[in-house]
């Protein structure tokens, strides 16, 4: 609960700091990142889809917003910003402010900068929801395990939308500023890699790809016999009640869906961007992520076997 409820405060900050940069440009009250700034059209739309993100996190923080309707899309941001940023303690401002470093001067980079950040943020909080799960089944506790298997799948689901927003990029934009973003590619992500190594030991041929050749810390945990939800499932299946067992494939069917659905836009919308390009951070790019997009989550033992029996 308390990691949930840390991931939604930051990528609230974080969502709503990008419709407050947008905004600001467009006021004329923030000269940064001139060049390729988008057009009306375009932030309307990037403020509307930071508001349909930032809406339940406000909702389940109890943060009050009482803006004009949504049809009113700049104005109501605005009121949005305002309630996030009033929330906020002096020191998330200034982790917010110092967490902003662009390496260009392209207008784009901004929200591709905070959208990143907010993935690692959402990352970490499933991390965390895979771990319990773990601890939850070591402990015969399968509702707790199932509860923690759900929580991480929503983290999922909610920030779906980041990659509307960064659909609305300009590959013209992106383009610029991308030679400069060594680390930023989800490959080298060191949060996704230790979602992915909690699911399911990798295979050898994965360990030793640069996938985890480039997160060295996690590769080493997987190397030295890291706990996984699958070796988890099948140390507990005899110890679960039939239903309890259904709802846990279920949890972990659902889980794996909407994983898989991230890696599926993520190539989509990487390849609007990078065409046959080499991917972000010098990664092999497209390639690389269509042969990754199906990799299965969890692995097909007997004990799925036995669940989904």
């Amino acid at each position: 609960m308390a990691a949930a409820r840390r991931s939604d405060r930051l990528v609230l900050q974080l969502v709503t700091d990008i419709m407050h940069f947008e905004l600001s440009v467009l006021d004329g009250t923030d000269d940064r990142l001139p060049v390729l700034r988008p057009d009306l059209r375009t932030v309307t739309k990037r403020c509307r889809l930071g508001m349909r993100i930032a809406r339940p996190a406000m909702e389940r923080l109890g943060i009050a917003f009482d803006g004009p309707d949504t049809a009113h899309a700049l104005e109501s941001a605005r009121h949005m910003c305002a309630a996030v940023r009033n929330d906020m303690a002096k020191g998330e401002h200034l982790t917010l402010r110092r967490s902003i470093q662009p390496v260009s001067l392209v207008h784009d980079e901004y929200l591709f900068i905070r959208v990143l950040q907010s993935y690692e943020a959402t990352f970490a909080a499933v991390a965390v929801n895979l771990a319990s799960t773990i601890q939850a089944l070591s402990l015969g506790m399968g509702a707790r395990a199932i509860h923690a298997l759900a929580s991480a799948e929503k983290s999922f689901r909610d920030t779906s939308l980041l990659f509307s927003m960064v659909a609305t990029m300009q590959p013209v934009a992106f383009l610029k500023f991308r030679e400069y973003t060594d680390g930023a590619s989800a490959i080298q992500s060191q949060n996704y890699k230790i979602v992915e190594s909690l699911c399911r030991t990798p295979e050898l041929s994965r360990i030793e790809s640069p996938a985890y050749l480039s997160v060295p810390s996690v590769r080493g945990r997987v190397l030295a016999g890291q706990r996984t939800v699958d070796d988890a499932v099948a140390s507990s299946t005899d110890q679960l009640t039939v239903s309890v067992g259904e709802s846990l494939h279920s949890a972990m069917q659902q889980f794996e869906k909407s994983v898989l659905r991230w890696r599926k836009t993520h190539h989509r919308v990487a390849s609007r961007m990078l065409g046959h390009r080499r991917g972000t951070g010098h990664t092999e790019g497209i390639p690389y992520l269509a042969n990754t997009r199906a990799i299965p989550i969890f692995g097909r033992c007997p004990a799925l076997a036995l669940l989904s029996a």
